[in-house]
C-alpha cells in the first residue's frame, strides 16, 4: 500500500488493535485486493534495526496471506521486541491481532 490517500482514509476510519508485540490498524475495502504496509517508527531504532523487524514481519506475514480475505487494508505497527521474537511467535501475534480485528475468521 502506497497510497496517500489510503494511509488518511485508513487513519481516520479504521479499526485499531494491540497484540502482545504488534499494533494493527484495518479497514474494509469491498472489491479490491488486501493491500498491507509495515509502519515503524524512527523511535524503534537506526534503519538497519527497523529494516531488520519489517523483514521478519514479511516472513511472518506470508503464511496468513493465504489465508486472508480480499478487500482489506491493513497497516502493521510491530514493536521493538519484534527483532527478537522467533517467526513462529511473530505470525502467532500477528494472527490474533488481525482476528480481533476482524480480518481472520480462524
Amino acid at each position: 500500500m502506497k497510497s496517500r490517500i489510503d494511509f488518511d482514509r485508513l487513519f481516520a476510519e479504521g479499526k485499531r488493535t494491540h497484540g502482545k508485540s504488534v499494533g494493527v490498524l484495518v479497514l474494509r475495502k469491498p472489491g479490491e485486493s488486501t493491500r498491507v504496509a509495515f509502519c515503524i517508527s524512527r523511535k524503534t531504532g537506526k534503519a538497519v534495526l527497523r529494516n531488520r523487524i519489517r523483514r521478519k514481519c514479511k516472513v511472518s506475514l506470508e503464511p496468513l496471506m493465504e489465508t486472508m480475505p480480499t478487500g482489506w487494508l491493513v497497516a502493521i505497527f510491530p514493536t521493538r521486541q519484534w527483532a527478537e521474537i522467533p517467526s513462529a511467535e511473530g505470525t502467532e501475534a500477528l494472527h490474533s491481532a488481525l482476528r480481533r480485528a476482524g480480518v481472520m475468521r480462524s
